[in-house]
């Protein structure tokens, strides 16, 4: 943690931050108050971070060291955006956690990488609900024109094997991300 220029937090709920909690014990004893960014709102989670932090509103984001940043808010019943990191050599993008949403198309363009929320099967997906399924985070890869494609954000008890399935009827690139994955792009 302490060679971490600075962590983008898509929104904060605490399956997206709670690694932050404890890594404050693990930088206390460096005196380096990390740069964190992360939507306005849900204000005790964020006064959590507050504290040990040097928090940021996500939407500010542009540089970080050699890396341009931009960020776009996405539907989820909290504040999230999906951000855009590009190098010279590349471009990774991460949907956050959303469904449909009709600017995050243009958004992950061309990139490299996109990293995607699918945690429904078709199945079980509907406009009301907090995420995409799989096969929708492949529709808008495919429609993007991105060059890979990585689902995540898995909910116990779905079958991940089903999601990768219905994703590559739309997208045959994709690949399910897992604990421990390293990707080179």
């Amino acid at each position: 943690p302490e060679k971490l220029d600075a962590v983008i937090l898509s929104h904060l709920h605490y399956d997206h931050m709670s690694d932050m909690l404890p890594m404050i014990y693990k930088l206390q004893g460096t005196g380096k108050k990390l740069p964190v960014y992360a939507p306005e709102g849900l204000q005790p989670v964020r006064a959590l971070l507050e504290s040990s932090y040097d928090v940021h509103n996500i939407d500010t984001l542009n540089i970080i060291g050699d890396l341009k940043l931009s960020v776009l808010p996405v539907q989820h019943p909290v504040p999230c955006r999906a951000v855009r990191v590009e190098s010279q050599d590349s471009v990774f993008c991460y949907t956050g956690d959303t469904n449909t949403c009709d600017a995050l198309r243009e958004f992950v363009s061309g990139c490299s990488l996109m990293l995607a929320d699918g945690c429904f099967p078709v199945s079980l997906w509907a406009e009301n609900k907090p995420h995409l399924s799989a096969y929708l985070a492949a529709e808008v890869a495919a429609q993007a024109g991105a060059k890979r494609l990585m689902v995540t954000h898995f909910t116990p008890g779905i079958d991940q094997k089903v999601l990768l399935a219905e994703a590559q009827k739309c997208y045959p690139e994709v690949q399910i991300a897992y604990s421990g994955l390293t990707v080179e792009f």
